[in-house]
């Protein structure tokens, strides 16, 4: 692969994590305290992420998933 291309895919990579972290952080501070509100106001279950927790989260969702959804045939 050239350099120009590399440089690209991976400028590709970080916009694509970043978009997929902050979606993930949106998506848990909308669903959450409606889904576990006596968790969350009792302190069981975080309200709101941090952008370093949802990017934690991310990977470990990633790192699970990851291998299962890429070992499914496709026939």
């Amino acid at each position: 692969m050239k350099p120009k291309k590399v440089a690209v895919a991976l400028v590709l990579l970080c916009v694509v994590l970043l978009l997929c972290v902050l979606v993930l952080q949106s998506m848990w501070s909308w669903v959450v305290p409606d889904l576990f509100p006596r968790a969350v106001s009792e302190g069981f279950v975080a309200a709101r992420l941090t952008f370093w927790q949802a990017t934690k989260l991310f990977l470990f969702i990633a790192v699970v998933w990851g291998p299962a959804a890429g070992g499914r045939s496709r026939k």
